[in-house]
């Protein structure tokens, strides 16, 4: 007797074609389970038309695992995905007994609802997650020295596409020169990042993002001698560049790992004062730094 699975929910339509299909089949040496082209020609037959074509050129990939054992019980795992590595579903068949042979026209059944039109979604449809958290950005040679931040985090994922905002505050940095002037410099930043998903796996917790994207925000100067002085603000514009690792812990809880470096939009110039607003210069943004930031969303 078989037995089959639903693990994830039956696919729903949107689509009028049928986009070619590649089957990657792990058949153990020794299996009495159907190799590939005979899955495919079955499919095909029960279709009246061709589906199957390479890896290159297919549109939809279907996966197949076999586990079989001793005792002639079989567990075959077969999950769908669009080209992007968008899952689309996973299916599951068991046999108590009678080998692999006997799950043939069950495995043929799924991948035919896999592969029907009514059965895949839309490319333009796409799933939207939303994730509210925090995270810890060090700057490196953009302020004087190495300065940490803080702030809230906002991670919108649209498929293999991820689009993150944050709102930093950078801790102060003192500056003191040999001529006696004293200042706290300071940033407060709002980022935007697009990604690109690089890898990611069924199943697996860990992900990978290729990012760039841009900071804005304000440099805060307060100095403190020789004399007081009013706070000041000073633009800040860079260019950010990053890979970016996420694990995913639970469904609702994910960590993330961002490196890369930033470009200097704005290389703005830092200035301290003397009582007779003598200007002296304090510290220039470098063209080059580097961002590492860890983050935690829910």
């Amino acid at each position: 007797m078989a037995i089959c699975v639903w693990v994830v929910a039956p696919l729903t339509a949107a689509r009028a074609d049928v986009p070619p299909a590649h089957l990657e089949w792990e058949r153990p040496i020794g299996s009495t389970c159907p190799p590939a082209s005979v899955l495919e020609s079955d499919v095909q037959e029960t279709l009246d038309r061709p589906v199957f074509t390479t890896l290159q050129n297919a549109q939809l990939v279907i996966h197949g695992f076999i586990e079989e054992n001793d005792s002639g019980g079989t567990w075959v795992r077969l999950t769908a995905r669009r080209r992007d590595g968008t899952l689309l579903g996973t299916r599951e068949l068991r046999s108590a007994s009678g080998g692999c042979a006997v799950l043939r026209s069950d495995i043929v059944l799924v991948l035919t609802l896999l592969v029907e039109p009514e059965q895949i979604p839309d490319d333009r449809d796409t799933s939207v997650r939303v994730d509210l958290g925090a995270a810890a950005t060090v700057l490196s040679h953009v302020l004087p020295r190495w300065s940490a931040g803080f702030g809230p985090a906002l991670v919108v994922e649209i498929a293999s596409l991820q689009l993150r905002a944050d709102l930093t505050y950078f801790l102060p940095v003192t500056v003191r020169t040999q001529s006696g002037i004293q200042a706290s410099l300071r940033a407060v930043s709002a980022s935007l990042r697009v990604c690109q998903r690089l890898f990611a796996a069924d199943g697996h917790p860990f992900t990978l993002h290729a990012c760039a994207g841009m900071q804005a925000g304000a440099w805060l100067i307060s100095q403190s001698a020789p004399a007081q002085r009013e706070l000041e603000l000073r633009a800040l514009a860079q260019g950010i560049l990053e890979l970016r690792a996420g694990l995913r812990f639970a469904d609702s809880v994910k960590l993330e790992l961002g490196v890369g470096p930033s470009f200097a939009l704005s290389r703005t110039s830092l200035y301290a004062f003397y009582g007779d607003d003598t200007r002296i210069l304090l510290y220039r943004l470098p063209f080059l730094g580097a961002q590492l930031q860890l983050g935690l969303v829910f």
